[in-house]
């Protein structure tokens, strides 16, 4: 069924020395969309992580997913790479046993040895090492390039709705256009918060209201770090007006 740029999926190993195989799809490079390719990279090996986990595995090897055909600048992209795995570890680090970044170049080797110190010091020198040698972006807690203009806004309602705040995000979602919208709505009878998420203009026989929601939850997680309830609304969900 193919695999889309940045997602993975698993096969068998058959004849070759593992137990499975995680295949992805790498970014082409463009100095345009460096910052989407920046992010489609980063995608390709969290993707290939969350694999491991979801099927019990313990131990990956993780060739360079950049290739040069797709001409992804060398040491950048080691940064992706290597920033994303480091964050992904911070969550997932009773889970994953070990990763190997599997290097065939001299090249790439001499990248990663200098790059490795930075985000895995082994001792306090390498750390201090680390504070002034480590690029100034490195990633949101996944990784991800950080860009300031899509990041989640918050403002006051219009007169007549206190106490509430209004947050949109734009969705990277594969509908028709749509928009979505979420407000903080008070607290439940648990005294949880309600965060009521409303829908418009997409298509209900497009829509895979599953993704939709873990899109939202995933939005909302640096923002709220307890329990909560969501709500959400749809409308206008169809061609016509």
């Amino acid at each position: 069924g193919g695999c889309r740029t940045g997602m993975a999926k698993m096969t068998n190993a058959y004849d070759l020395p593992a137990r499975k195989v995680i295949h992805t799809v790498g970014p082409k490079y463009a100095v345009k969309y460096h910052t989407a390719a920046e992010n489609a990279l980063s995608h390709c090996y969290r993707s290939c992580l969350e694999l491991l986990i979801e099927n019990g595995l313990e131990s990956i090897a993780m060739g360079c997913i950049y290739t040069e055909a797709k001409n992804y600048p060398r040491e950048p992209a080691a940064h992706v790479a290597i920033r994303t795995v480091r964050r992904f570890l911070e969550k997932q680090k009773g889970k994953i046993a070990g990763v190997i970044f599997c290097i065939t170049s001299s090249s790439d080797t001499e990248i990663y040895k200098r790059l490795l110190p930075l985000y895995f010091p082994r001792d306090k020198q390498e750390e201090e090492t680390a504070v002034s040698k480590l690029p100034a972006d490195v990633g949101d807690e996944n990784g991800e390039t950080v860009i300031d203009e899509r990041k989640i806004r918050i403002r006051p309602l219009p007169a007549g709705a206190a106490d509430r705040t209004v947050a949109t995000a734009p969705l990277d979602l594969p509908l028709e256009s749509g928009l979505a919208s979420s407000y903080r709505g008070g607290v439940d009878s648990e005294g949880r918060p309600v965060m009521v998420v409303v829908g418009a203009h997409f298509l209900l026989r497009c829509l895979d209201l599953e993704r939709f929601v873990l899109h939202v939850v995933k939005e909302f997680e640096p923002l709220i770090q307890k329990p909560y309830t969501i709500v959400y609304l749809h409308s206008a969900a169809s061609l016509q007006p």
